[in-house]
């Protein structure tokens, strides 16, 4: 994707003008990966049962952007149910693990009309870190972390040149700054609630929402823990849901989604009555129908999200990667004249990001690159110009 970042004009004096946004969607449809499956027994010992395999996607022929996405199913579900969405996240850069856990019971069962306020939050972290409740018992070993930090000790172990210990701190622990986490449904709960308590890159959430009515009074509200204060700031918080779906009910999400704080990014966005970057709402919903008439699984699960023409593509798949990676932060622009006859351009890059100064004469006609293609590597660049006695227009081009 392309997002163009402010523009300037530079004709004695400098003026500017509003951000303008364009989304190109690249198909990596037909891009080699690589696959590994790894059953959780291989990586720990003390793990003896939910052994399905664990779905693990690698594609070295893009750049790596040195960040994992970690995909979590939903109840009773398992990786091999959801392999589209973890394939793309690798063909975006990403190292990529379908995770296998333990699930069986869906949270909303376990607290839905429960009276103690922190059911949601307590059975959930029992999930992710290990821990018994009133609701829920689950070994440390048979934990979302635990699990995860093994698969990554024996991919880093097991693989050449791949690099997986970048996701382990110093002390076995993850290094959560460099991990998007996703779900679907249970799974999404989780990845919603770790973002509460760990500082991640992303945390993106497909059709879920815990809906608290205490001691079964209606109409109910978001559990008590989505309020909370996040770790990971609202901007990185995305979701996506079908209007449809008869467990996720849509009047239950949208105040579900404000809870989390997405409502400051706009308003509800159906995705195919719109492109990327989708008004940079951060509240994805859709409306079409699903392969097999689940409403639920629509938006990821690989039986039931819809096709493209080509009967192969997932019809959501530009959905996934603005999920995943976009909008990049727009960054902003600072124009300097100098002596003689040349005009600096300065800004502030992003790594992963690669940036391509661009001029004009007539905000009518084509853009014309200038320079080199630049790589963001967190470091502030700059373009120099030479001077025209017409008015001048610049502006830098973001591609993610």
């Amino acid at each position: 994707m392309t997002v163009i970042v402010p523009q300037f004009i530079f004709g004695g004096r400098q003026t500017k003008f509003l951000v303008c946004l364009l989304a190109l969607t690249i198909s990596r449809a037909g891009l080699p990966q690589n696959l590994q499956l790894v059953q959780p027994i291989q990586t720990d010992t003390n793990i003896t049962q939910f052994n399905n395999f664990h779905y693990i996607y690698l594609n070295t022929n893009v750049t790596a952007r040195q960040q994992l996405v970690v995909f979590l199913p939903g109840t009773g579900g398992i990786p091999v149910d959801y392999r589209d969405v973890v394939k793309t996240a690798a063909n975006l850069g990403f190292h990529a693990i379908g995770l296998t856990y333990e699930n069986p019971l869906t949270m909303n069962s376990l607290c839905g009309n429960s009276t103690n306020p922190d059911c949601y939050a307590e059975a959930r972290l029992a999930v992710i870190n290990g821990g018994t409740n009133a609701e829920i018992s689950i070994a440390n070993a048979d934990s979302i972390t635990n699990r995860l930090v093994k698969l990554i000790e024996y991919l880093a172990a097991n693989t050449i040149n791949q690099n997986w210990s970048q996701y382990l701190g110093a002390q076995s622990n993850l290094n959560w700054p460099k991990i998007v986490i996703s779900g679907h449904s249970q799974g999404a709960g989780h990845a919603g609630l770790i973002a509460k308590v760990y500082p991640v890159a992303r945390s993106v959430m497909f059709s879920d929402t815990d809906w608290w009515t205490p001691d079964g009074h209606l109409p109910g509200r978001p559990a008590n823990w989505i309020f909370s204060a996040d770790v990971t700031p609202d901007e990185f918080y995305f979701g996506f849901v079908h209007v449809q779906d008869p467990l996720i009910l849509y009047a239950e999400i949208i105040p579900t989604w404000n809870a989390y704080g997405l409502g400051q990014f706009g308003g509800p966005v159906l995705v195919e009555s719109n492109r990327a970057p989708y008004l940079g709402s951060h509240m994805l919903t859709t409306d079409l129908p699903p392969q097999n008439g689940n409403y639920h699984g629509a938006t990821v699960a690989d039986a039931a999200t819809p096709l493209a023409a080509d009967g192969v593509t997932p019809i959501y798949q530009q959905v996934w990667q603005f999920m995943m990676i976009g909008p990049p932060e727009l960054p902003q622009l600072q124009i300097t004249p100098q002596n003689p006859g040349q005009v600096q351009i300065v800004f502030d890059t992003y790594t992963n990001y690669s940036y391509q100064a661009q001029t004009t004469t007539n905000l009518s006609s084509e853009w014309s690159n200038t320079g080199p293609l630049i790589n963001g590597d967190g470091t502030q660049k700059n373009v120099s110009f030479n001077r025209s006695v017409a008015t001048q227009f610049y502006r830098v081009s973001v591609q993610y």
